[in-house]
């Protein structure tokens, strides 16, 4: 069994880290896990992602970045399962690749993901989940 820092989640080999801040922009968020040795959630079953839809909040960033008009996890592998994703759970009609929705989130309570900005200005944004 993976041991996990303190006040930090096991779950699949992973460890997950609620932070309960928000941040408006994507970069930001990734930071917040990187000075964490983490990074945003990359999600590769439906234990991960029911496990990520139980303990987050609201909203929270996908540790994914459109490349070349796709969306793509920063391990490289495809986000979309019209690119070869083995695993997905884009809300109907996502990812839709609107004007600057470069980003993207899980949305709790359905689980489901949604490409977004990756910048929401003054707005609160999505909430910040650390894998590592």
């Amino acid at each position: 069994m993976k041991c996990c820092p303190e006040g930090w989640k096991v779950h699949n080999h992973s460890c997950f880290y609620v932070t309960g801040e928000t941040s408006s922009k994507f970069n930001d968020a990734q930071d917040k896990c990187k000075n964490m040795s983490a990074n945003l959630p990359i999600i590769k079953s439906d234990s991960v992602n029911t496990f990520i839809n139980t303990v987050g909040s609201h909203w929270v960033w996908l540790g994914m970045k459109r490349e070349n008009g796709k969306m793509v996890w920063f391990d490289n592998t495809p986000a979309e399962p019209s690119e070869g994703a083995l695993y997905s759970a884009w809300t109907s009609g996502e990812p839709s690749n609107k004007t600057n929705e470069d980003c993207a989130y899980l949305s709790i309570g359905t689980g489901g993901w949604s490409d977004d900005k990756c910048d929401h200005g003054g707005n609160a944004g999505p909430y910040v989940l650390c894998q590592k």
